[in-house]
């Protein structure tokens, strides 16, 4: 969405498997630690490795392959769902009545 929404966005291959590597880096990795201490309660630590270098592009590669298998397992079961479904209808139809706030 974030990338829907930038004017300048880069829209390469390259950089939408690196975005996605650093998601599926970050969920995998990281070093968590609790010590119970007095009256102020428990500290806690999270720190996560810096996501960067080749192992990224390796690991958006892998997952690239990965959603294409995927996708190409259930295309036709996603394709035929959408035919099978009508036009999805709005949230608050138009011709619903609603109050108007008055002004002051």
């Amino acid at each position: 969405m974030a990338i829907a929404n930038d004017p300048q966005a880069v829209d390469t291959k390259e950089f939408k498997r690196v975005q996605a590597a650093k998601i599926v880096h970050r969920l995998a990795s990281g070093t968590h630690k609790r010590w119970e201490s007095g009256p102020g309660g428990a500290r806690e630590l999270h720190v996560y490795p810096a996501s960067r270098g080749q192992v990224l592009r390796h690991i958006g590669d892998d997952l690239e392959r990965a959603v294409e298998l995927l996708c190409d397992h259930h295309l036709a079961k996603i394709q035929a769902a959408i035919k099978g479904t009508k036009q999805t209808h709005r949230a608050a139809p138009r011709s619903m009545l609603v109050r108007r706030r008055k002004i002051a």
